[in-house]
């Protein structure tokens, strides 16, 4: 080999591993600056999500679910502290088996976590409701609470999984009271956050 096929070479790997080092860091801070999966409407309406959980840690998935329903936001309410009082016997998640806990309740508002099927994990998560014309806005998040740039879908079913009714698809199973027809969804999440809502009605799906 010549000393200039030599020096090409050696540039050649430079540049990949320039790339490689790119790459790691530009996963981290896409993951944690919020780049919307869905939909970047959300950003403009990030102010008025100061009720969601924080993270003990920098680097980590999150989700918010933003939707109307035409049902009144105490029925909402309702049946979200109905599904978590019925554990295990009345109602299990059905995303492994999770279990929800709350940990703080306002008039429109419910802070909760949901400890994973394996115990490994717990996540917080938020839930806050608006009265509007004809039915219920609802705003809710889900926050890991350890280091993470993927989470299979987990934080979208800790959400869905509680506020789903027998008209969203795949149906989930009502406690007490109906949560009606859900509409005008909006997605906004860090990258590696899935939503796939297929998997949160798996029990053989991580999370």
């Amino acid at each position: 080999m010549s000393r200039y096929e030599s020096i090409g070479k050696q540039r050649a790997i430079a540049g990949y591993v320039l790339l490689g080092i790119s790459f790691v860091l530009l996963v981290p801070f896409v993951a944690y600056s919020g780049v919307p999966t869905i939909s970047s409407n959300l950003a403009a309406d990030f102010d008025v999500w100061s009720f969601c959980p924080s993270s003990p840690v920098r680097l980590h998935c999150w989700l918010n679910w933003k939707f109307t329903v035409n049902t009144s936001c105490d029925h909402v309410l309702s049946e979200v502290l109905h599904r978590v009082n019925s554990q295990p016997k009345k109602w299990q998640d059905p995303h492994n088996n999770g279990t929800y806990m709350l940990l703080g309740k306002k008039a429109n508002e419910l802070q909760l976590s949901r400890l994973t099927g394996d115990l490994a994990y717990t996540d917080k998560l938020a839930i806050q409701t608006e009265n509007v014309d004809h039915g219920c806005l609802v705003r809710s998040c889900s926050r890991s609470q350890v280091y993470s740039i993927g989470d299979k879908g987990t934080n979208y079913c800790n959400v869905r999984n509680l506020l789903c009714g027998r008209y969203s698809d795949p149906p989930c199973e009502i406690v007490h009271d109906s949560i009606g027809v859900i509409d005008n969804e909006e997605l906004y999440s860090s990258l590696g956050a899935g939503s796939d809502s297929g998997i949160c009605s798996s029990p053989s799906s991580q999370g």
